[in-house]
C-alpha cells in the first residue's frame, strides 16, 4: 500500500496503525470504518455517545482490501480513498 500510494503522491512512510479503544472513540470527532466488517466492531467497542460518530468511509460501500492481491488491487483502493476523500474533506 505505501507503494500505491507513492504512486499517487501521497507518502505514508510516517503512518502507524493504533489498536482502537473505548478513549480514543471517545477523543475522535469522526471515525471512518473502511468496510462493514470493521465498523460492525467498532460499533461494538462504542457506548451510546460514540456510536454517532462512526459511519462507512464509503457511505454504503467497502473499501476493497488490496491485502495478498496483485498490485492493481492496490491501486484499485488508493483510487477508492482518494474518490471518497472529496465527501469526508471540508472547507477551511
Amino acid at each position: 500500500m505505501v507503494t500505491a500510494a507513492a504512486r499517487a503522491g501521497y507518502d505514508l512512510s510516517g503512518h502507524r496503525g493504533v489498536q482502537v479503544s473505548p478513549e480514543l472513540l471517545d477523543w475522535a470527532d469522526v471515525v471512518l470504518a473502511m468496510d462493514h466488517a470493521v465498523l460492525d466492531a467498532l460499533r461494538e467497542l462504542a457506548d451510546e455517545q460514540t456510536v454517532p460518530k462512526l459511519a462507512l468511509y464509503l457511505d454504503g460501500r467497502d473499501v476493497p482490501d488490496p491485502w495478498k492481491q496483485p498490485s492493481e488491487a492496490f491501486t484499485a483502493c488508493v483510487t477508492a480513498v482518494e474518490a471518497g476523500a472529496e465527501h469526508h474533506l471540508v472547507a477551511a
